[in-house]
C-alpha cells in the first residue's frame, strides 16, 4: 500500500471523528467486496487483497482505539467493551490471513472477518458515531486522527510486511 491510499485526502480537515472513521468503513467494505469477487483467481491477487484489508483494518483499529474509544467510555455504555472485543476477535482473523493458510481455510477466515467486521462497523455507526458527533470535540478529534492517521502511514511498509 502507498502513502496516498493510506491517507487519501478525501476527508477534508474540518471533518470529524465519525467522518474519518466512517470513510475507514467504506474503504474497508470497498475491498471486502473486491475480494469477493476476486475468491476464485490467481492466490497472488487474493494475497494483495487480504494484505490490505488487514492493512487498513489494523490501521483504522489504532485509531479508534487512540481516540475513539477513550472519548466515549463514559457515554457509550458497554458499548466501547463491545467493541474492543469485537476488534479482539477480527484479530485472531488477521493473525491465521497473516500466515497465509491454504485457498479454502483462508477465504473462510477473510469471510469469517467479513461477517465480525460488517457487524461491528454497523453497531459502531449506529450507536457510537452519534455519540462522539454530540462531545463538542468532534472536529479536534476528527483533525487529531488525521494527524495520527498520517504519522501513522509512514509505518504501513510494516504492517505490509507482515502480511
Amino acid at each position: 500500500m502507498d502513502l496516498i491510499s493510506a491517507i487519501d485526502g478525501s476527508i477534508p480537515e474540518s471533518a470529524g471523528a465519525a467522518d474519518v472513521l466512517r470513510r475507514d468503513h467504506d474503504k474497508v467494505r470497498e475491498l471486502f467486496r473486491a475480494y469477493r469477487r476476486r475468491m476464485d483467481e490467481a492466490p497472488e491477487t487474493c494475497r494483495a487483497l487480504a494484505g490490505e484489508i488487514c492493512m487498513q483494518w489494523e490501521l483504522h483499529t489504532r485509531l479508534e482505539h487512540e481516540f475513539l474509544y477513550p472519548a466515549l467510555r463514559g457515554e457509550a455504555g458497554g458499548g466501547v467493551q463491545e467493541a474492543a472485543r469485537a476488534h479482539e476477535d477480527i484479530q485472531e482473523c488477521i493473525a491465521i490471513i497473516k500466515r497465509w493458510p491454504p485457498d479454502s481455510e483462508r477465504d473462510s477466515t477473510m469471510l469469517r472477518m467479513m461477517e465480525l467486521a460488517e457487524y461491528h462497523m454497523a453497531r459502531e455507526e449506529e450507536e457510537l458515531f452519534p455519540l462522539v458527533d454530540q462531545t463538542g470535540t468532534a472536529r479536534a478529534m476528527g483533525r487529531d486522527t488525521l494527524r495520527r492517521r498520517e504519522e501513522l502511514a509512514g509505518s504501513t511498509t510494516d504492517v505490509e510486511g507482515r502480511s
